[in-house]
């Protein structure tokens, strides 16, 4: 029987991280750890930004970018304006120490398999999922507040539900008067103000599952016409400018409000299949524990 060959990942941490990860290193029998090895031969690239000096991050960002997992300690503006919208890198991690040795483990599993991040592998099967079909936008409001209330939250900061419907209404938008687009690829509802009424003829997904680590939510439509550019622009337009868009539909601010309520951002697009954005909130109980947290990014295409 042929031996399963191993996932050859080198990696750059600082003295910190590294002590932290160590367990990691020596976990996983299928990957194979190569201590500053050469990215060249590497499928993966874990990269500690302290590890490295500007001209050697920089140097690595520009030539692997989409094999990188980038951790940064970095504010989110910092960190989109000179990391995920300058370089072609579709993962960083925000360095909140609590959290970042699951979300590391968690990622290299799924690119080294090259499985895109759904809630079914980040909530652990033993957690509890909520789920919601919308397909006409006058019915967004009434259908989330009905999911989210029938929701046994648990121990988290005070308002959590809010910002579930802040980032539900968001996403599920979005995906109404966004995703959809006729033959030759050109945005059906984009420009309609968001008081114009539309049901779709295809059903957007909502799913929001919790345990004991996580509350996330899932929003799922059947277009897939989301890309990595739109996306990028429009968060590094808001960070830049952070003011409204001037422009026929939504303010252009949804992108933005959706990475600065999440503690990761996950996006997985099946090219004119699916899109589905996944938002996580780490369980705390502390409001300025969950405002402190660094979000991550995560993207996913196939």
């Amino acid at each position: 029987m042929t031996e399963k060959a191993k996932v050859k990942i080198s990696y750059f941490l600082g003295k910190k991280l590294g002590e932290e990860l160590e367990f990691i290193l020596k976990s996983d029998a299928n990957v194979q750890w190569c201590n500053r090895g050469d990215p060249e031969l590497s499928q993966l690239i874990l990269v500690d930004i302290e590890a490295m000096t500007t001209d050697e991050l920089e140097d690595i960002l520009t030539k692997h970018g989409p094999h990188v997992l980038l951790v940064s300690g970095h504010d989110d503006e910092y960190n989109f304006l000179n990391y995920i919208s300058r370089y072609d890198i579709n993962h960083l991690i925000g360095a909140t120490l609590t959290t970042v040795e699951n979300e590391i483990k968690t990622n290299i599993d799924l690119i080294s398999r090259n499985k895109g991040c759904t809630i079914d592998s980040i909530v652990n099967p033993s957690g509890k999922f909520y789920k919601a079909i919308i397909n006409d936008s006058s019915k967004v409001n009434d259908s989330l507040d009905e999911l989210i209330n029938s929701i046994d939250i648990g121990s988290f900061f005070n308002s959590p539900s809010e910002y579930l419907k802040i980032l539900g209404n968001e996403l599920v938008m979005n995906a109404l008067y966004g995703a959809a687009c006729d033959g030759n690829g050109n945005p059906l509802y984009n420009e309609l103000d968001r008081k114009v009424q539309i049901k779709l003829d295809r059903n957007i997904d909502v799913c929001i599952g919790i345990d004991e680590h996580v509350l996330a939510l899932s929003v799922k439509d059947a277009f897939g016409t989301l890309t990595r550019e739109v996306l990028t622009k429009s968060l590094a337009r808001s960070f830049r400018e952070k003011t409204f868009e001037e422009k026929p539909g939504g303010a252009g601010l949804g992108f933005f409000l959706i990475f600065s309520h999440a503690n990761q951002l996950i996006v997985n697009i099946d090219s004119n299949r699916s899109t589905e954005v996944i938002c996580i909130i780490d369980r705390n109980k502390r409001f300025k524990s969950y405002k402190k947290r660094i979000t991550s990014f995560h993207f996913f295409a196939r």
